[in-house]
């Protein structure tokens, strides 16, 4: 198995370590969560759960960005991958686009391919393959269940579009489709 590109330079980089139980990644401390705990979590309280994925995904996403700017100025081989992915995350929608789609799989949350977005209107339609919220759900539903994601997907997008988007999952898997889709406002 073949570690994706953006780990590979936070590697490098020493920006991704996982030591003494701790996940660290650009300095930031994660937790990962099996899919089953993440749907019983936010089942709890669906409204609430919605913006305080928003809101953290917005916040997370500052960071990163503000994080891997500082390496713009230094000079040394190393940091040179570092400057690259700061480059790719702030300087252009496509790269940051790029960049956040390789995060969401690192997450572990599924395959983001964004089907149609547009810029002026502040609008966007994403697809998740394979969205493990979804196949942890083992019951049909009549109700998209992907409401983490839909709070990430809506932070993330607040800041690229920088305004207060919102997102809603429009298909899910559990409904029988083959795909998870949101769409951005």
């Amino acid at each position: 198995m073949a570690l994706s590109s953006l780990i590979q330079k936070l590697l490098f980089v020493n920006q991704f370590n996982i030591i003494n139980g701790k996940i660290k990644i650009l300095g930031k401390d994660y937790v990962l969560i099996d899919p089953f705990t993440f749907l019983l979590l936010q089942n709890i309280d669906k409204s609430t759960t919605y913006k305080v994925a928003k809101n953290g995904s917005k916040n997370a996403i500052k960071e990163i960005v503000n994080h891997a700017e500082v390496y713009n100025n230094v000079k040394s081989q190393a940091l040179k991958e570092i400057a690259l992915l700061s480059q790719k995350i702030g300087k252009t929608d496509d790269g940051t686009i790029k960049t956040l789609q390789k995060l969401f799989e690192i997450y572990g949350l599924g395959k983001l391919t964004i089907t149609e977005i547009d810029n002026k209107n502040k609008t966007a339609l994403l697809k998740i393959e394979d969205s493990t919220i979804a196949k942890a759900n083992s019951k049909k539903s009549k109700e998209p269940v992907c409401i983490l994601c839909a709070g990430v997907l809506a932070g993330i997008f607040s800041y690229i579009f920088k305004k207060d988007s919102d997102c809603i999952e429009t298909k899910c898997l559990t409904q029988g489709n083959n795909f998870c889709e949101f769409k951005i406002i």
